[in-house]
């Protein structure tokens, strides 16, 4: 009966500590959120400016921008609880 318990208790106490990871990811997103946003804008800025200069997109600010959106995407994947992956290492 003990054994239930005590795998029963790491089992929640795994989940708790969980929980507070994920809380700690939403409060960093939520400060990064902004300024990542306005980092986008800008990259679509200058994207859209090269382009209608060189008549063709920097494929290296478009593997950078996609790069990014990949990783808020991993961060958002995480907080809906559509992933466990964690989108960084913590």
């Amino acid at each position: 009966m003990k054994k239930k318990k005590t795998e029963s208790k790491k089992d929640e106490d795994k989940f708790t500590q969980e929980m507070w990871i994920r809380l700690a990811v939403l409060i960093v997103a939520v400060i990064l959120a902004y300024p990542i946003a306005m980092l986008l804008l800008l990259l679509v800025l200058v994207n859209i400016i090269i382009t209608l200069i060189k008549k063709e997109p920097n494929k290296k600010l478009v593997k950078f921008s996609n790069a990014g959106l990949e990783e808020m995407f991993n961060v958002l994947r995480y907080l809906l609880f559509v992933s466990n992956k964690r989108p960084f290492k913590l």
